[in-house]
């Protein structure tokens, strides 16, 4: 195992190039896609009849 300790310079290099993660757009694209997988009706998923 390597324990060598990595320069500052080269660490922030390596997170400055790391993507902006817009957390507004990212909860939409969430709610979107769990809206589509769920449904409306819970029996319809688990085949309950009542």
């Amino acid at each position: 195992m390597d324990t060598e300790a990595t320069p500052t310079g080269q660490a922030q290099e390596m997170f400055a190039r790391a993507p902006i993660l817009d957390y507004d757009e990212l909860r939409h694209d969430l709610d979107t896609v769990i809206t589509d997988e769920l449904s409306d009706d819970p029996a319809a998923v688990t085949g309950a009849t009542g």
